[in-house]
């Protein structure tokens, strides 16, 4: 095997491996996909290592001592009615979705801050229902000792909970009487824990169920849910191994 002066190698059978060119694809790709800050709606992502998300140093439970269920919507708002009174924060999240694992910790940490001053938080995990193993490793992990979720149909799950724009990490804040109070979607915007920490902390205000602090942001409209000009960084259903599954067994009975 030789090496040209044009950056190609040539074997012994006259055959030629360019690899200067595909060097520089390489790299070009590599640099786009660490500039992107979600998941290409195109390529699913089905990870489900969970070294990305920092588990709590706190001891954690064991996956069969996590409280897990599966709920429908029915059901769902069958359980937010017994919360009446109270401010809920849910986080619709997924294994498969690099975005959600990395922002739970900070649910379980929001959980720890605030639910002394009366906030309720509930994870709801848009997983496919046969994963509950994984789900329950992650929470474990994670040490999620709250309510925790996974979404089942019929209908569809994201359509059933009207996840904004079919992308997660998805949050919805709940008041006391039962009624949305603000949503954090990130099919809108790439959502921090800031906001988060910044929207429940407005909702326990607008309660009364928490003090108003001095340095408080001046109030958002809880209705404002203006897109942002950021193109959307979460995962959508459309990556989901529940929408692969779905969209083979239609091909299969075509």
């Amino acid at each position: 095997m030789l090496t040209t002066k044009k950056g190609a190698r040539l074997f012994s059978d006259g055959s030629r491996e360019c690899f200067v060119p595909t060097l520089c694809i390489f790299i070009f790709w590599l640099a786009m996909a660490l500039a992107s800050e979600g998941c290409n709606a195109q390529q699913p992502t089905q990870k489900t290592s969970f070294e990305s998300a920092s588990a709590p140093s706190v001891s954690t439970p064991r996956p069969s001592e996590v409280r897990l269920r599966k709920v429908d919507k029915a059901g769902f708002d069958a359980w937010l009615r017994t919360q009446a009174g109270k401010v809920v924060l849910v986080d619709f999240w997924a294994t498969w979705c690099p975005p959600c694992r990395e922002l739970f910790p900070h649910t379980v940490q929001v959980h720890r801050q605030f639910g002394s001053k009366g906030l309720v938080v509930v994870a709801v995990s848009m997983d496919d229902p046969d994963s509950e193993s994984q789900v329950r490793q992650f929470l474990a992990q994670q040490g999620a000792d709250f309510e925790n979720f996974i979404a089942v149909g019929p209908p569809e799950p994201f359509e059933a909970f009207q996840i904004a724009g079919g992308a997660i990490p998805y949050f919805r804040i709940y008041g006391p009487d039962g009624k949305v109070l603000r949503e954090l979607a990130s099919a809108r915007q790439n959502i921090e824990p800031t906001d988060i920490d910044r929207a429940v902390q407005k909702a326990l205000d607008i309660s009364g169920q928490s003090p108003v602090s001095p340095q408080a942001s001046p109030q958002v409209n809880p209705s404002d849910k203006t897109s942002t000009a950021k193109e959307a960084p979460g995962t959508s259903y459309q990556q989901s191994p529940r929408n692969k599954r779905k969209r083979l067994l239609a091909f299969q009975r075509d």
